[in-house]
């Protein structure tokens, strides 16, 4: 498998079969272009993140959370 921004060593093309439906080659008329490896980008992504933002996170899991145990006890009280 191939990943993205990886650089294949070699000195010709990936070769492959092209047919249409009827079994015409359609890669008798294609030319190759010439292509360049891609570099890695120099930037690195970073994920920028406040202790505001993580508290208000873990704060609205646990209400949320709650809520859901509490709407299933009283489904399971109130029902029987």
């Amino acid at each position: 498998m191939i990943r993205p921004g990886e650089v294949r060593k070699g000195s010709g093309q990936i070769q492959f079969a092209l047919n249409s439906v009827h079994g015409v080659d359609l890669s008798a008329g294609l030319k190759p272009k010439a292509m360049r490896p891609v570099a890695p980008s120099p930037v690195a992504r970073e994920l920028v993140v406040s202790a505001n933002q993580i508290v208000t996170v873990l704060l609205s899991t646990v209400s949320l959370t709650g809520l859901l145990v509490w709407a299933i006890v009283r489904l399971w009280l109130f029902e029987h």
